[in-house]
């Protein structure tokens, strides 16, 4: 059904206006991945003037998905018709703006949630986990998505009426399987030749080569190497490999990539309907059901080779529901990719820093020559009031001065105001050392860190634990506990105490108890506690015996 609402709509769960079923004279859907997705419309102007519906902002659900008019035209020919082009109703988030807003070493959904301002919208949890970062400012929301997102976290944008996500991949692998000997009707294809390669040299990490794991030579060759004119030389970096054996692996696996042509095809089923190769084959057929993002194989006979092409573009006839045209394309990434997405990503960052120069529009900087070196002088404006850093620097000394404090650094001293740092702090290959006002100090080295008092060493401690247990008379009241394995080796500190004296006799009363640390394992980390409570008896008070048991608390420092 072609369902038509007004411009304010928010229920799409009814048949809106009416239906445009019987007035359309086309309707085609447009998708593309990673692209454009619209809808163009054309209606006969019929007599119950359901044509006049076809107003600006008005939302059209076909296909199952909501699209928003922004472009109409009213057409003159044997007959009177209206044609209208409506973007998909996510692009409604660009009626927003983005002031300033920043994505910072997060997810791709944090991100796109940055961009997404518009509430009616649900943006939908992502497979990716890669962090990145991207600053939004004086953007449009969707430049911002495409450019600055997908640019830097990568991924697919998949887009249902008010569902948007980013994705590692849309789309399905299918079973079919098409064989592409020569030229069909209805099925158009493009050759891409640049930048193909048939003899590699491989460099990783550092510019590491093959050539331990390849006879002495820096240079392999695809099993395609006479097909072609001449060998097409390049190398391939892998940045990220810092093995040469690994090296070889992966430069070999590019081999059916990178030594074959680029090739998209065009399949246009109006025409298609009529060629041998669609009624006897139902691999064709299937393409019709395919949307953006699947994938099908093609084994491409004049390349002696098979093919995974994914579908790039989908236009569908709305009317019938079935694809009326789609475009596939080769869309798995390889190392060439990999390096266009870094450039890409330089580029996104070059964007950033232009960015941040408009943060420091209202800013001054001032080099001058002295009579000791050299001085630079910023000074900006935040907040209506002026801020001030000065450097200076000679061959013996460096100044800062910061809104009126004034630092210094020579080759003996460090100095903050009139105070020298290295008066209270001491570095040397070995231990730092810092003097407190007290007359202690702190120094970090070998044995951990620890502060000296006096000439006597404490320990800072970092690791705290607490706990409860129970001295019984069946054990000699004694009970040793484990701290987690941590403290193992540590000088730890214990202290217990008493919770509560408990025994089964009647008629008794607590004369006196104990609870004390008996003993510490510093190597296993254990302390042994002896617990004990004496009760009288309320007939005979000088009948005095240990009768009960002991629970008791404890906290380990270290």
């Amino acid at each position: 059904m072609i369902i038509i609402y007004d411009s304010k709509e928010t229920n799409f769960n009814n048949n809106g206006l009416g239906l445009l079923d019987n007035i359309a004279k086309s309707c085609r859907a447009t998708y593309s991945l990673n692209g454009e997705k619209y809808l163009e419309i054309e209606v006969i102007k019929d007599e119950d003037e359901k044509y006049k519906w076809i107003q600006e902002f008005c939302i059209i659900k076909a296909d199952d998905d909501l699209f928003r008019l922004y472009n109409k035209q009213n057409i003159q020919n044997n007959t009177l018709s209206v044609r209208a082009v409506l973007q998909h109703i996510s692009n409604d988030i660009n009626t927003d703006f983005i002031e300033d807003s920043r994505a910072e070493n997060t997810t791709v959904d944090v991100a796109l949630q940055k961009v997404v301002l518009d509430k009616r919208f649900n943006v939908l949890k992502s497979d990716m986990t890669n962090l990145n970062t991207a600053y939004f400012v004086k953007d449009k929301p969707l430049p911002a998505l495409k450019d600055k997102i997908i640019g830097r976290w990568g991924g697919e944008l998949y887009r249902k009426n008010f569902d948007i996500g980013i994705f590692s991949r849309i789309g399905k692998d299918t079973e079919i399987q098409l064989e592409y000997a020569k030229d069909i009707t209805g099925f158009e294809q493009s050759i891409d030749w640049t930048g193909m390669t048939t003899r590699m040299m491989p460099t990783g990490k550092d510019g590491i080569t093959i050539e331990p794991f390849n006879g002495g030579s820096k240079w392999i060759e695809s099993p395609r190497i006479n097909s072609y004119f001449k060998p097409l030389v390049n190398e391939v970096k892998f940045e990220d490999i810092e093995d040469s054996g690994v090296l070889k692996t992966e430069a070999e696996k590019l081999w059916g990539t990178i030594d074959i042509p680029k090739v998209n095809y065009k399949v246009n089923f109006i025409s298609l309907q009529n060629t041998v190769e669609y009624k006897n084959d139902k691999a064709y057929q299937q393409l019709e059901q395919l949307n953006e993002g699947d994938s099908v194989r093609i084994k491409h006979i004049p390349f002696d080779c098979n093919i995974t092409a994914r579908v790039i573009k989908v236009v569908r006839d709305c009317i019938t529901g079935r694809n009326i045209e789609i475009e596939l394309g080769q869309f798995k990434e390889n190392y060439i990719d990999k390096v266009n997405n870094i450039k890409y990503n330089v580029q996104n960052v070059s964007a950033d820093l232009q960015e941040t120069k408009q943060d420091l529009e209202n800013a001054k900087v001032e080099f001058k020559q002295t009579t000791d070196g050299i001085e630079q002088t910023v000074s900006q404006k935040i907040d209506g009031e002026e801020a001030k850093t000065i450097i200076s620097q000679s061959a013996k000394e460096v100044r800062a001065a910061i809104n009126n404090t004034h630092y210094s650094f020579t080759e003996d001293a460090f100095t903050i105001g009139n105070t020298n740092i290295g008066d209270n702090v001491e570095h040397t290959p070995t231990y730092s050392k810092y003097k407190h006002n007290d007359g202690s100090y702190t120094k970090i080295d070998a044995d951990g860190i620890n502060r000296y008092v006096a000439g006597n060493k404490e320990n800072y401690h970092y690791l705290m634990v607490t706990g409860e247990d129970t001295t019984y008379p069946s054990n000699d009241r004694f009970k040793t506990v484990q701290l987690p394995d941590e403290f193992k080796g540590k000088d730890f500190k214990v202290s217990v105490e008493a919770k509560r004296t408990v025994t089964t006799e009647t008629n008794v009363l607590l004369s006196y108890f104990e609870c004390s640390k008996y003993s510490v394992d510093y190597v296993n980390a254990t302390f042994t506690v002896y617990g004990s409570c004496w009760y009288a008896k309320t007939t005979n008070l000088t009948d005095v015996t240990n009768r009960g048991w002991m629970d008791f608390s404890y906290i380990a420092i270290a």
